[in-house]
């Protein structure tokens, strides 16, 4: 078959939003012929060719993006400050008239501008497409950003042929969610929802969010696809003699939503509870653009001296930090808006094989990667909510776990491995086939 992709990013060595379509379109074209259309500033309008995979480059930035208009709300799907539902409510009833209209006229034109963007380039693909008698039998569209789907919507309007709409996250960002946004977004999704054969998630928290966002009782067309890791990324380490217990994080904080305190304050339990307890038996290994919020919760209990900060590194030295490590720190959040949030590093504690601890704040109980880590039996959750009880929970771990440490034992760690096995994209790729052609 000839499968067309539209994916923003693609190829893009470290960048988790592009693992995702980069490792199942590599393995997907063992079967089909792909296009996978890409956005790249430094190679517009090229063309290259990779075994079954043919990758375009196209200008996806559309008009309003480029010129700024559009900066507050790009910068926003990266800020540390989330807005719950209800405070978007709030704000939306607070808002003036004139503030009401400017920000749907702002929506406006970015749909607008997304629009047209998306008509030339869809215009230019089908003329590549013809030229070289291409006959389309599928379309995947990847989002965000939001103009692939604009993309998949154009193409699929005209060639009706099935369209799988794939979403790494919801639509829009609770960052810079207000009712006019969510109006707009939805309407869209109205109109796409004519030609979307399948929808794919990576989450059942995010399935179940995009559900109640569309207001849809019927869904038959939303399936969870999982994302996974991918077993040659793995790294050669050496054997360290340095005899710590090595905890390690890789990726960005943010305060309130990736909280590491409790780890802290378990060690500092630890410390009260056993006559040889000695920090110099630990170390913390953080990689990523802000370690301030690790060092401030050290600085507490004066732990600080354990935190080796590495700064923001290459994936392979990430990997390799976190296989040198003994335990696999995953910080996560969940609440009623953000439901299903599994970050990429999640996959990456599966592919090291090393134990999880598995942190997750918010407001909502059994979070669902807690639940996969025990359902795995990769670790330990522990929850903010209810903290004395989880706070003991950890240290009880962490105690059995420096117990076998003091004794020259290895950290117990007896992971179902066939349940980890299925998120290799190896396997992945064949529940998307099934998605895909059921």
């Amino acid at each position: 078959m000839n499968i067309v992709i539209f994916s923003h990013f693609y190829n893009i060595d470290g960048l988790i939003g592009a693992v995702r379509w980069t490792s199942l379109s590599k393995r997907l074209s063992q079967k089909h012929n792909l296009y996978v259309v890409t956005h790249d500033p430094k190679k517009v309008g090229k063309v290259e060719k990779e075994g079954n995979i043919t990758v375009i480059y196209q200008d996806d930035e559309c008009a309003y993006v480029k010129r700024g208009s559009n900066k507050e709300k790009a910068n926003s799907n990266s800020s540390t400050k989330q807005k719950t539902f209800r405070e978007v409510k709030d704000h939306d009833q607070n808002r003036s008239i004139k503030k009401r209209l400017k920000d749907t006229i702002k929506i406006v034109l970015y749909m607008w501008s997304m629009k047209k963007t998306s008509k030339a380039n869809v215009k230019k693909l089908l003329n590549y497409l013809d030229s070289n008698g291409v006959c389309v039998d599928y379309i995947i569209s990847t989002s965000r950003p939001f103009i692939g789907c604009f993309n998949a919507y154009y193409i699929t309007r005209k060639l009706r042929v099935p369209w799988l709409l794939d979403q790494r996250d919801l639509p829009f960002s609770y960052t810079d969610r207000n009712s006019t946004d969510e109006k707009f977004y939805k309407r869209e999704f109205k109109k796409f929802e004519k030609y979307v054969t399948k929808h794919t998630l990576v989450s059942k928290g995010m399935a179940e969010s995009f559900v109640e966002f569309m207001d849809n009782k019927n869904s038959d067309k939303v399936n969870v696809l999982y994302n996974g890791y991918n077993i040659g990324d793995i790294v050669e380490v050496k054997d360290s003699n340095d005899k710590k217990i090595k905890f390690s994080y890789v990726g960005d904080l943010y305060e309130g939503m990736r909280d590491a305190r409790i780890l802290f304050d378990a060690l500092h339990k630890l410390s009260e509870k056993r006559a040889d307890f000695s920090i110099l038996d630990f170390q913390f290994d953080y990689a990523g653009s802000d370690s301030s919020s690790l060092f401030e919760n050290a600085r507490k209990y004066g732990f600080e001296s354990i935190i080796n900060d590495n700064g923001k590194v290459k994936h392979s030295e990430a990997i390799r930090i976190q296989q040198e490590s003994d335990f696999v720190l995953l910080l996560t959040w969940n609440t009623l808006d953000y439901k299903g949030i599994l970050p990429g590093k999640f996959y990456e504690c599966m592919l090291v094989n090393k134990p999880v601890i598995c942190i997750t704040s918010g407001t909502v109980s059994n979070g669902e990667a807690g639940q996969m880590v025990r359902d795995m039996n990769l670790g330990i959750a522990v929850e903010y909510l209810d903290y004395e009880k989880n706070l003991q929970k950890l240290t009880d771990y962490l105690d059995f776990q420096y117990s076998r440490f003091k004794e020259g034992k290895p950290m117990l760690f007896e992971p179902d491995k066939k349940s980890v096995c299925d998120f290799n994209y190896d396997n992945l790729v064949l529940k998307l086939e099934n998605i895909l052609f059921s």
